[in-house]
This record gives C-alpha cells, structure tokens and sequence, in this order.
C-alpha cells in the first residue's frame, strides 16, 4: 500500500439496507400474536401469583391461630395437672 492508497471503503447505504434483514406483513403479524401470548401467559402468571398470596395469607393467620390455640390448651393441662 503507498501512502495515498486507503484502506478497504466504507460499505454505502445501499449496500447496508441490502444486507439487513426484511419484514413481511406475515412475520409482523406472527409477532404480534407471539407478543400477544407472552402478554397473556404473564398475566396468568399475576393471577397465580395473587392467588397463592392470598392462600399464604389464609395458612398464615391459620397458623397463628393454631399457635394460640395450643399454648392455650398448654396451659389447661397445666392447670389440669395442678388441680388433681
């Protein structure tokens, strides 16, 4: 190379917009409806999510629930047992 020669030239815009891939109405249209189950499948995902929350909460306070009752019945026996 002499000292006015450049280096390989720039690919022009032609030669771009070539080389990119295309879209067909089809494939905007397979996108949409793959965008549209996406958007579905993570809504259901929510409401499962929501609902078990919801269970967690049940089964939290149950347990509570259950907590108290048995230091309560603990605590009868103890009396059972000092009584008699």
């Amino acid at each position: 190379m002499d000292a006015f020669e450049m280096g390989p030239s720039e690919p022009s815009a032609t030669d771009i917009s070539n080389s990119l891939p295309s879209l067909s109405a089809n494939d905007i249209a397979q996108s949409n409806q793959e965008i549209a189950a996406m958007a579905d499948l993570f809504a259901t995902m929510k409401r499962a999510l929501t609902s078990m929350r919801s269970a967690s909460d049940r089964l939290g306070s149950q347990n509570e629930k259950l907590i108290t009752c048995a230091l309560d019945i603990k605590a009868a026996e103890q009396v059972c047992y000092t009584v008699f």
